[in-house]
């Protein structure tokens, strides 16, 4: 019966320890997930729906003009640059056939960032 006793108290601690952890994070506080050499078709799913923000970095990226359209053609569009302000999930596209080995790694590597207003990389 001690045993019992002592295994029920640890349980009770337990639950109470846990109750006095840190607040469960709000949606402000999760990171966004990271869609950066994704299609547009497969990235906004993984997003929030509010506050989205879609920039065309084709010319400063890729060199050639900026065409992107919202909602047309979203797999025709790959997220090179990508991040978060307070007001705003931003992210920058370039066609998907310019996304060279070359660009898709300075995207992973966060070089495009700093094109995205209101972001520091």
């Amino acid at each position: 019966m001690r045993s019992f006793s002592f295994v029920a108290a640890v349980i009770v601690v337990a639950f109470a320890l846990a109750g006095c952890s840190s607040e469960t994070p709000t949606p402000t506080q999760t990171p966004p997930a990271d869609v950066i050499g994704q299609t547009l078709l497969v990235a906004r799913p993984a997003l929030p729906s509010g506050g989205l923000l879609i920039l065309d970095l084709s010319t400063p990226v890729a060199g050639v003009p900026p065409t992107y359209t919202d909602g047309l053609s979203e797999g025709r569009w790959t997220v090179v640059a990508q991040c978060t302000t307070s007001q705003s999930e931003l992210l920058g596209v370039i066609p998907s056939e310019a996304a060279s080995p070359e660009v898709l790694r300075k995207a992973a590597a966060d070089d495009y960032a700093r094109m995205l207003s209101g972001c520091v990389s």
